[in-house]
């Protein structure tokens, strides 16, 4: 059975990805990220504070992650 994998990429997928200690500027570029681990599921927030302390917790799972990832 051959499957066509070419549709896959005509949808349009916006995510939000953070790369810890990146200064440089992406806007406008092409860039190709693997997904390797999803942190959480999507989540609503009802406040400010709310998605703040959820960013924080997110970056430092990520750092973690990271962190485990590269000492192997």
């Amino acid at each position: 059975m051959c499957w066509d994998c070419s549709y896959i990429w005509r949808q349009s997928i916006k995510i939000g990805i953070y790369i810890p200690e990146f200064k440089g500027n992406l806007y406008g570029k092409n860039v190709i990220f693997f997904i390797e681990e999803i942190i959480r599921d999507e989540k609503k927030f009802k406040t400010k504070e709310e998605i703040t302390r959820q960013l924080s917790a997110d970056r430092e799972n990520l750092i973690r992650y990271l962190t485990s990832v590269t000492r192997t």
